[in-house]
């Protein structure tokens, strides 16, 4: 995650939740809307998976190893496939670094196993089959990671600035992310959802559109929350499908009443 902090805006760029992207491949798929509200997700809670070499391996390329999942990784739970590619983050006790191609898949519930190629000479080589290997892919971590508001009642973590992409290779496997850049607060421009007058408090639809919000005109300490949250002010009119401008609080926005 980094920031960037200037006159206008204060923005982080996350990696862009792609779960619900259909895959095409052998192209670029976009994710998410420029200009929508974004949430802060969590990737899959998924501890790194971590594998029992079945075989030794050798450093150079094109060598093949079976690798059998722990217990508690279940057959379905599985996300690796046939056709992808996942890195080796280390052997213990030796250190292993390279790139495995998985050529098949099998196993049950409780002895799933991945056949796999080295694709390239890698850096070390254990020199035992009891070694251990963390096979690292982009569904393996827990991470923050943002996603397209799906409700007028999240709290949005910000505004989307770019269009960030999903890439796919020739069997429909994700090959990479690019990053999403996301204002926190400060000046951003909205795609706003309806009609909306300079002034006005911003909240979002269940799509990350901005809208105009209306605060009670019950000044009571006991006076009722909404479920949105006001993320703004409108620097700008506008009606649905505009882009206009805001001045954005996401760190400190709260429901509105």
């Amino acid at each position: 995650m980094a920031y960037e902090q200037n006159p206008y805006a204060v923005k982080i760029t996350l990696i862009p939740d792609v779960s619900g992207v259909t895959a095409i491949a052998g192209q670029r798929v976009a994710a998410g809307i420029p200009f929508t509200a974004q949430v802060l997700t969590t990737g899959p809670a998924q501890s790194p998976l971590v594998f029992s070499a079945a075989t030794s391996v050798s450093a150079n390329s094109g060598a093949s190893v079976t690798i059998t999942l722990p217990t508690a990784v279940t057959a379905t739970a599985n996300p690796i496939a046939v056709g992808q590619v996942v890195n080796t983050e280390g052997f213990a006790p030796a250190v292993y670094n390279g790139q495995f191609y998985i050529t098949a898949t099998g196993g049950s519930a409780s002895a799933w196993t991945l056949t796999a190629t080295l694709q390239s000479t890698a850096t070390g080589n254990p020199s035992t089959a009891n070694g251990l290997v963390r096979l690292v892919t982009g569904t393996n971590e827990s991470f923050s990671t943002s996603a397209s508001v799906t409700a007028s009642t999240q709290r949005p973590v910000g505004v989307l600035q770019n269009q960030p992409y999903a890439w796919y290779d020739a069997n429909g496997n994700l090959e990479g992310i690019s990053e999403a850049e996301i204002t926190v607060s400060g000046v951003t421009k909205m795609r706003a959802g309806g009609t909306i007058l300079p002034g006005n408090p911003v909240t979002i639809d269940a799509s990350g559109n901005a809208t105009a919000y209306t605060f009670s005109t019950v000044v009571s300490a006991f006076a009722a929350i909404t479920g949105q949250y006001v993320v703004g002010t409108a620097l700008s009119a506008g009606i649905s499908g505009d882009i206009i401008t805001v001045a954005l609080a996401c760190h400190n926005a709260v429901r509105g009443y």
